[in-house]
């Protein structure tokens, strides 16, 4: 392996052990074997005669532990029918404002007493 002078020597691997693993191999994948001495290529598709088909499902595993965070609010639900009328208050309700003044009412009839006499006049 020829050393990349801008990678650190303490990054580059010098053990297969040190490489990481991948995630979800595909078939597509490539990876290197040695073969009659020779260290080769290969596509993990190539192997899978070998390997043979996939097993089946296990068993389903335990249910985990409850969770103690509350999920998401729900939807408010739709608005309930009325409910039955109270009873009457015996509580009197305020007073309410003055109204206008009504109209003036008709002349009333000629009296027949006299009216009180005025003053004496001067000279």
């Amino acid at each position: 392996m020829t050393n990349n002078p801008r990678v650190p020597t303490n990054l580059i691997p010098t053990k297969i052990t040190q490489l990481p693993l991948a995630e979800t191999p595909r078939a597509t994948d490539t990876t290197i074997v040695v073969q009659d001495g020779i260290t080769k290529r290969a596509f993990f598709g190539q192997f899978l005669e070998y390997i043979g088909p996939t097993g089946p499902t296990g068993p389903t595993g335990p249910t985990g532990a409850a969770s103690f965070v509350p999920g998401p609010t729900g939807p408010t639900g739709p608005t309930g029918e009325v409910g039955p009328t109270g009873a009457a208050s015996t509580v009197p309700g305020p007073t309410g404002a003055v109204g206008p003044t009504g109209p003036t009412g008709p002349t009333g009839a000629a009296s027949t007493i006299p009216g009180p006499t005025g003053p004496t006049g001067t000279n």
